[in-house]
């Protein structure tokens, strides 16, 4: 089940205090650009269940890191982010350009896996992830719960902060990540579908050859 984020979640007397996402559920923040669709002080709890971000979109400002100089100033988009079993943080698949920056991050013994997670940028030293980039920021260091988050190559793996303005820590990786099983099912279908063709056009020429 996937369900949007309603406008009641947003700010003022209707704000949420917390998000449950259980297994087998999506939370989508759709839309593009820095459009506030969930108050900064809800926390969100992910069940199992999946949050989805939509390419394009934004919850928060931060700052950028290049060759070591930080430009900018962070701000929270988005509440604390607790897990209470393993779950999914899905940047979009048609593109880059996410930020999202919560506040704090308590995952207990469980995995964040995060897929379809676009970064050119970051080194896990000197250079952040720019405007061009997704982006998962927190206002809080996560170095006790690096293991924690597995951006497709394992729990932990390669996975480093770097410290921007303040107390505000990006967290990703300098390797590419491994593209979702539907993308390479799709990649292997596709080439499926043009070796037999291939195949059938080459049939086709040995037929005619024995005919002539």
């Amino acid at each position: 089940m996937t369900a949007a984020a309603p406008s009641g979640l947003i700010t003022g007397s209707n704000a949420a205090n917390s998000i449950q996402v259980n297994a087998g559920g999506t939370l989508l923040l759709a839309g593009s650009g820095a459009t506030n669709r969930i108050a900064n002080t809800t926390g969100t709890t992910l069940n199992g269940g999946t949050m989805s971000i939509a390419s394009g979109s934004q919850e928060g400002v931060a700052a950028t890191k290049t060759a070591g100089n930080v430009t900018g100033t962070s701000a929270t988009g988005l509440g604390a982010l607790t897990l209470t079993a393993s779950s999914t943080l899905d940047f979009s698949s048609l593109g880059n350009s996410t930020l999202l920056v919560f506040s704090s991050f308590a995952p207990g013994t469980f995995t964040l896996n995060i897929t379809n997670w676009t970064n050119a940028n970051y080194d896990g030293l000197l250079n952040s992830g720019l405007s061009t980039d997704d982006r998962l920021v927190f206002a809080s260091s996560q170095s006790t719960n690096l293991n924690n988050f597995d951006f497709g190559f394992g729990a932990g793996v390669n996975v480093t902060q770097i410290q921007l303005d303040g107390g505000f820590y990006e967290v990703g990786t300098s390797l590419t990540p491994v593209p979702e099983p539907s993308t390479w099912l799709a990649g292997a279908l596709a080439l499926g579908a043009v070796a037999w063709t291939q195949r059938r056009r080459f049939q086709g020429k040995i037929a005619f050859a024995k005919v002539a």
